[in-house]
Parts: structure tokens; sequence; C-alpha cells
């Protein structure tokens, strides 16, 4: 049975029993915080899960030392933030908002401190994000033209390492196995995937392996499990129009000359090879992860979604999956910087706040050089030491403890320290002005007793001539960095077309991949091409490009 929604007093009325518990709880953390000399702050952040004191942890201490703070976490969500709104009381010093409507009602009930006001307390977030500075009190003050909220993870510079988001992944040690024949375009992909799996049908528990694996879980308004095969090809799906990052043009995905159809094409071909697994559109992603782990997929899509199959053993031995582009390749990088940071969750302080000046001072230091420094390596001379020539290096216990293979002295994992920093900090990329290197190690003065890497990595460099899949691309002119490009949300009249076009695009594009034959395939697309623009296709499509027009020429000013 459905429940019924709480009306708004009995949100209320649950809204005070919570600050009634939480007050109590924090007051307790307090007493105590009272006794060392501190402050507590109460504060919420919508992805990590903690609730209670933050102590026995190396962040804590780091907090503790050097603003004088302990953190007290308090739980929550949407329906939570809502009845604070309506009770016009938020219950925490500092916290993380999810989306800019919330945001926005926020700031029109006076709930939450204008920055701009003490902004002589925030020297390092004027300093160092003044175009997300200046982008917020554009876009994301309420019209009021006020510094609010900040965001998570703003970057002035591309990421220099490491993999993208998406990418044609193959099990390496198969395709090295056949020669490493040459791939032009993404259909060269079938043929390989058919002698890979020739070759190897079966996986070691003898269950049936599949050159592909989908699944339709996490389908929105369009097939999703076709985004990361558009994205190597500078493009994505938006509004149903496929947007082309090189030259930020759309075009209808029901053409007959989309890649939308191409790709679909390309899902079809492989399932006509028998090389896609029949329970895909049942799948999923609990499924597919399962097969995935278990090395039932030779053809993965992203750069994280082996599941289970990656293992220590594993990529000493040479086996495991490894980006092979095609030469045609244009990959939709994720990496590109970040000026105005992410736009789905914003930092912000209480108006209700007693400790108004440490809050301030906690987000000062979440966006300092030396504060991120701190928090995600700790003091000098636990993980990290300087050399010689004044260059940063792992210590041995700081290249245990950024692998997970040791703790934090003081207590914690780097892992929960990453979850903290993945809320509400500078982007980990920088380069920190003293020491001249990135925050997160990946490019610091690498010792002897730090392992070499495993074969698969060393065999895969040694043969496409590159330290790692960024490194490839970005040499080779394989990648794209979108246009600075923040939309508004489309209204309500949009909406409702593009979820009416969506519920067509979703069944027929799986109805496309398992057709019987070309004819039904074509039929299909012009099925579904005739379908959208009966309920008004066309209508969403022009105000995608319009509002994403508009919002380049916005953007482009907050590009330094």
């Amino acid at each position: 049975m459905k429940r019924k929604p709480l009306a708004v007093p009995a949100l209320v009325a649950l809204l005070f029993l919570g600050l009634a518990l939480n007050s109590y709880a924090a007051g307790s953390a307090q007493k105590q915080a009272d006794q060392q000399g501190l402050v507590t702050l109460t504060g919420h952040y919508n992805s990590h899960g903690r609730v209670g004191v933050l102590e026995n942890h190396h962040m804590a201490q780091i907090l503790r030392e050097d603003l004088g703070i302990i953190l007290y976490w308090t739980g929550g969500d949407r329906d939570v933030y809502n009845a604070e709104i309506a009770a016009r009381r938020l219950q925490r010093d500092i916290m993380q908002i999810p989306d800019g409507q919330m945001l926005a009602a926020m700031i029109q009930a006076g709930l939450i401190v204008n920055l701009d006001d003490h902004r002589d307390k925030l020297p390092n977030v004027y300093a160092n994000i003044p175009s997300a500075v200046q982008y917020f009190r554009d876009y994301n003050s309420a019209g009021t033209g006020k510094l609010y909220a900040l965001p998570v993870g703003p970057s002035n510079r591309s990421q220099q390492y490491g993999t993208l988001n998406y990418g044609p992944y193959l099990r390496w040690d198969y395709y090295t196995e056949l020669g490493m024949p040459a791939l032009n375009e993404l259909e060269d992909y079938l043929p390989l995937l058919k002698r890979m799996v020739d070759a190897h049908p079966l996986n070691d528990e003898g269950q049936t392996v599949y050159g592909i694996s989908l699944f339709s879980d996490w389908d929105g308004t369009y097939m999703a499990t076709i985004e990361p095969i558009l994205a190597m090809y500078g493009k994505e799906y938006k509004g149903h129009s496929e947007l082309d990052y090189p030259t930020n043009t759309f075009k209808s995905v029901f053409d007959n000359d989309s890649y939308y159809k191409r790709m679909l094409q390309f899902f079809f071909n492989a399932n006509q090879m028998g090389l896609v697994d029949p329970d895909s559109l049942s799948n999923g992603y609990p499924d597919y992860n399962a097969k995935a782990s278990a090395g039932r997929v030779m053809f993965n899509f992203w750069s994280w979604g082996f599941g289970g199959f990656v293992t220590t053993a594993r990529n000493e031995s040479g086996i495991g999956f490894r980006l092979v582009p095609f030469t045609n390749e244009v990959m939709k990088s994720n990496a590109g910087p970040s000026y105005i940071g992410g736009s789905a969750s914003f930092a912000v302080i209480s108006k209700d706040t007693q400790h108004l000046d440490k809050a301030l001072a906690l987000l000062d230091y979440s966006y300092s050089y030396d504060g991120v420094w701190n928090i995600y390596n700790g003091r000098r001379g636990v993980k990290w030491d300087l050399d010689e020539n004044s260059e940063p290096y792992l210590t041995e216990l700081g290249w245990q403890i950024q692998n997970g293979a040791a703790p934090w002295p003081a207590g914690g994992t780097q892992g929960e320290t990453l979850a903290y920093l993945a809320m509400q900090t500078l982007d980990p990329r920088a380069i920190h002005p003293v020491y001249k290197r990135q925050i997160d190690t990946k490019d610091w003065v690498r010792k002897s007793y730090i392992p070499p890497d495993p074969l698969l990595t060393r065999d895969w460099q040694e043969k496409m001539g590159a330290r790692d899949d960024i490194e490839y691309l970005y040499s080779r002119n394989m990648a794209v960095e979108p246009s600075l490009a923040p939309m508004e949300t489309p209204p309500e009249n949009i909406q409702i077309l593009e979820n009416r076009v969506g519920e067509v695009v979703k069944t027929l594009s799986w109805q496309m991949v398992f057709a019987r034959n070309q004819a039904e395939f074509d039929r299909l697309f012009a099925q579904m091409g005739e379908q959208a623009r009966g309920i008004g296709v066309e209508t969403v499509q022009k105000w995608y490009a319009d509002a994403y027009a508009k919002a380049v020429a916005a953007g482009a000013k907050y590009m330094k």
C-alpha cells in the first residue's frame, strides 16, 4: 500500500523532535569540546553517511589543531531540509545543499549567511576560486547578486594523470594474444570481439562469456548504455538531440545519419553476431556487475566498470582490461578544468549558527591550498616528507596509507578522507604554490620502496607508448573538453514532453537492438522518429539548442 505523504505540520513536528535530539547530542559533544577549549560545529554532507562526532580520525586531529573545531555530523534528506525551510530554522551550522532550487528557497527564506558580508574572513575563497565566486553570485543567489554558497571541487587546470569516465576497454591479454589488430572505427571491434569470444567462450567457472553485456535500469529518456559510446565520438545525448562538442552543434537523434542510430546499429550488429548478452534488457546494473566480476564480458564502456574482476593477482599476471582506443576516436573528456566547481552540491552556513567565525574558518580552510594539503596528506613526517630538493614524496607508511593498506596513525583511512574532500574543497589536482606538486600525490617523487606497476600496466604502457589513458588520448589529440556551459533546468512543460518522448525512445531502442533483421531495425527506427515528432519533440530539441547556446555564451566569462 502506498504511504500518504506527511502534511507540513507533521513534518514540522518531526523536525522539532529531530532538533531536540540533535541539540541534546550536539550539546553533549559541545560539553566535551568545552573541556578541551574547542568549538563543536554541526554539519551535514549529502554523500558522507557519517552521523555523530568525527573523532579518532586523522582529519579530526587536523581540524582540532588548526581550527579548534570538532565536527558533529547530522543526518537528513530533502524532506528534512524542506521541513526546516517551512519552520524557518536550519538545525546545522554548516551544510551541503543538493540543488539550486533548494538553495534558492533557503536564500529567499533568509536562512543562510551572505558570505560577501564576511569577505575579510574568507581570503582563500576569494583568492583561489574567483570564477566560482562570481558564477555563484550571478546564477545561484536567487537574483540577489550576493555570495551565499560555494561549490564542490573547483579547479583551474585539466587533470594530468589517470583515466576518463568512458572509453573502449578490452580484455588486454586477449587483445594482445590476437596480435593487437588495428581499430579505426567503433565497428571494427565487432570482428575482434567475435575472435576473442570464439577463442575463450567460457570463463574459469564454465559460464558463457559475452562480447558485450548491457543493462536497462539506468535508462532515463533514452537507452543509457549508448551514452559512453556517443562520448567516444565527442557527443552527448541532450533533449533528444546529440550535441557534438568539437563544434558545439546539435543534430536530431532521429535523423538517418545520427550517431544515436549508428550506435543502435552497432549493438544490433553485435547481437546478430551472437555477441550480446541475451539478458541485457532484463539486466540491472547489479546483474551486469556480477557478470563483469566473473569475467564474462570482453568489452567495457567505462574505466570503472570491471567489477570484482580486477584483482592484484590478475594485474600482476597481465590479466585484465585496458583502454584500447580506435584511430578516429575523439573522447569527450571529464578531465578538463572545472572553474565553477560541481553544480549539484553547495556549501552554506546557517544564519542560526552560534559559531559563525568558526564556520567561516572551516569554509576558508577547505578552499586553501594548505588546508586541502593537510586534510589530504596530513602533517609532514607521517604520510609524506620532502627530499633534498624540497620535493614531496610518500614515506613507506604513506604509501600504505595512500593505497588503503594501513590506517592513519591518528585513526581513519585515506578513503574516508577522500569522502570529505569530494564534498567541500578545492580539487586535489591543484598545484600547491610552495611544494610545486599536485595535492593528490600523482606527480610526486617515486621512491625505491614503492613497488613497480603490475605487469598489466607495464605491458600496456610499453605497447601503447603512454603512461596512462589521459596521456595517451591528450598527446594524440583524441579528446575534447566540453565548453563550460552550465545550463538552466528545463521548464516543466519541456520536461513533460521530454519524458513522453523518452518512453518511446527507450522502448524502441531496445527493440531495435534485438530486432530480427535489418528490415525490422529500419522500420522501428522510422517509427521512433514518427512517434517522437507526433508528441512534439521539436519543441524539446529547440529549447535545448537555445539554452545550450545561451549557456556557452554566458559560461565563457568564467573560464579563467
